[in-house]
């Protein structure tokens, strides 16, 4: 849903819609789009961080072999990318 919401923000940005490919088009209006990725960028880095922090306490309480905590870690580490 945030992907979806994000792609709509990048169209809804310029009025009329072809005033984002064609900045020359007369009466082409668009807000400010480096501001706009940049808030996007920063809330999917957020989530990012969010989803992995969230289940290391969880994997921390488990009563396993440190080993196997240490694997489950990178496991949810490499989702961070």
């Amino acid at each position: 849903m945030w992907s979806l919401l994000a792609a709509l923000a990048a169209f809804a940005l310029c009025k009329p819609l072809a005033a984002g490919w064609d900045p020359t088009l007369p009466g082409g209006t668009c807000a400010h789009k480096k501001t706009v990725f940049l808030v996007i960028g920063t809330l999917d880095l957020a989530l990012d961080i969010a989803v992995f922090a969230f289940p290391i306490p969880i994997i921390w309480r488990l009563q396993i072999p440190a080993r196997k905590r240490v694997g489950l870690f990178v496991m949810f580490g490499l989702g961070i990318t």
